[in-house]
């Protein structure tokens, strides 16, 4: 891939994960800027995912007609009208339009930039979707330190407008005769065994509760921590200390993906995730325990996109699972906003635990059911 469009990539990932994790710190904000309760600030924390599953669909659909580079750019103008929108919005639903545009934007760009780089990089994707979706986390990290630069203001997401247009411009040099897709042989759509969309389901199942967890965890880790009885920097840190885990856990997998195996990692990551939640909720440790989920969780969701682009589910396989992903973003943040309103805030790992937990549970069925499937 050429150096210019390959900056493109990360600088759109960067945008991505500096947006999703100023939600976090800026919640409570929020919630006493427009006077809105836990349930609305969960609905309003699943207004991403809902535009993610828009965007991704749409970025599925237009993929075959429109090249990925004119995709490409345009994801990085919505991500800029989203984040324009998300700083400068005067009414609560404002905001949640807002994020949901931040949304489209997020999920055209993750279904695309990952789909284009898998596609490039061939047998070598795992490492270099760690190393770009690390690059996110890095991005992610540097998102609650803006927010407490600014004093808790949703004008922490005007800087990030810029490295969105900033992507769209990189974008402009790919060349057109990328695809955003691998699609299959003819022969392999021939001779593609039926187990193949059992096993496509159970992934696209799998990335929904995994995604759920990490769009939870970043949420609501400010909202957690908080409640333990540390103070408001303290709490903020919180949501950056599990980017940092996230960052760490993929840029220090990069190089070892390919040998460690992608069913391996995935199941050993989310099954240490799990435990390591259960371990936040037990002692958060004002929020440090939060490096540690987010290491656990790191390597998960780029080694699925990786293991999805080397199997025979065919040209729209990415774009299914990341759907499934941002049903499952779209889904728990508004239970853990229940949870929190029944039994308080310092139980929110627990579904988050749960969650994850099961994503295991799928990996392990998944990754077994290749391996009978293989042997047929």
């Amino acid at each position: 891939m050429p150096p210019a469009p390959l900056v493109g990539c990360f600088a759109t990932m960067v945008a991505m994960g500096l947006l999703i994790s100023a939600l976090g710190p800026l919640l409570p904000v929020i919630r006493g800027e427009f006077q809105i309760g836990p349930q609305l600030a969960g609905f309003l924390v699943a207004g991403n995912p809902l535009g993610c599953i828009a965007g991704t669909l749409l970025s599925m659909l237009l993929s075959h007609r429109i090249a990925a580079r004119w995709l490409l750019v345009g994801t990085g103008l919505t991500l800029a009208l989203g984040l324009l929108g998300a700083a400068l919005a005067p009414a609560w639903w404002l905001l949640f339009a807002a994020f949901v545009v931040m949304g489209i934007g997020y999920g055209a760009g993750t279904n695309l930039v990952n789909g284009v780089v898998a596609v490039a990089y061939g047998s070598r994707a795992a490492g270099v979707l760690n190393l770009m979706n690390g690059v996110f986390g890095v991005g992610a990290v540097v998102g609650p330190f803006v927010v407490s630069l600014v004093g808790g203001s949703r004008l922490a997401y005007l800087p990030y407008v810029l490295v969105a247009l900033l992507a769209a411009v990189l974008m402009w040099r790919l060349p057109s005769s990328y695809a955003t897709a691998a699609s299959p042989e003819p022969d392999a759509r021939r001779v593609a065994p039926r187990p193949a969309w059992g096993r496509l389901a159970a992934t696209a199942a799998m990335l929904g509760a995994y995604t759920a967890t990490e769009v939870s965890a970043s949420s609501f880790a400010t909202t957690h921590v908080l409640a333990t009885g540390v103070s408001v920097d303290a709490a903020v840190r919180a949501t950056a200390m599990f980017y940092i885990g996230l960052a760490a856990g993929r840029l220090l997998v990069s190089p070892v993906a390919s040998r460690i195996g992608s069913g391996r990692l995935m199941l050993i990551c989310a099954a240490l995730a799990s435990g390591c939640l259960v371990l936040a909720w037990v002692a958060p440790l004002g929020g440090l325990t939060y490096v540690l989920v987010g290491a656990a969780m790191g390597p998960v969701f780029p080694t699925v996109l990786a293991w999805v682009s080397e199997q025979a589910f065919g040209r729209n396989a990415l774009p299914v699972v990341l759907t499934a992903a941002n049903v499952g973003g779209l889904i728990l943040p508004p239970l853990i906003g229940t949870v929190i309103a029944a039994v308080g805030a310092a139980a929110a790992p627990l579904p988050m635990a749960v969650s994850v937990g099961l994503s295991a549970v799928l990996i392990a069925v998944v990754t077994s059911a290749r391996g009978r499937v293989a042997n047929t």
